[in-house]
């Protein structure tokens, strides 16, 4: 996954991903999906499991997951690099973090500025 960038303060542009797998973009129609966001350097949590809200047209936009600041995360997200994870809840109760990388890789950053 990509480096995303925001300015400290901002809410007004969601966080916008697309989940996938190695056999391509994962349908989030039945799923439920979550978001944690951690202090690179302090490894303190900033965001533990807030809920983020699939596109509700995964036929056109599969895969596609939204999360929308709110003005908590404006105080506790202060200039700095972040990194992220979602974790995808199956109907079943299954949990699977994404992004799937190798080698540690499981993460995606966040810088604030």
């Amino acid at each position: 996954m990509e480096t995303f960038y925001f300015t400290q303060g901002d809410t007004g542009i969601p966080l916008e991903c697309r989940i996938a797998d190695k056999n391509g973009n994962i349908d989030l129609s039945d799923k439920t999906a979550t978001l944690t966001i951690w202090n690179l350097h302090s490894s303190v949590k900033v965001i533990d499991a807030a809920s983020c809200d699939p596109d509700p047209d995964q036929a056109v936009n599969k895969g596609v997951l939204r999360y929308n600041w709110t003005p908590q995360d404006a105080i506790d997200m202060v200039r700095g690099m972040y990194e992220a994870r979602f974790s995808v809840i199956y109907s079943g109760g299954a949990v699977v973090s994404f992004p799937r990388g190798n080698f540690g890789d499981d993460y995606f950053s966040i810088i604030v500025t």
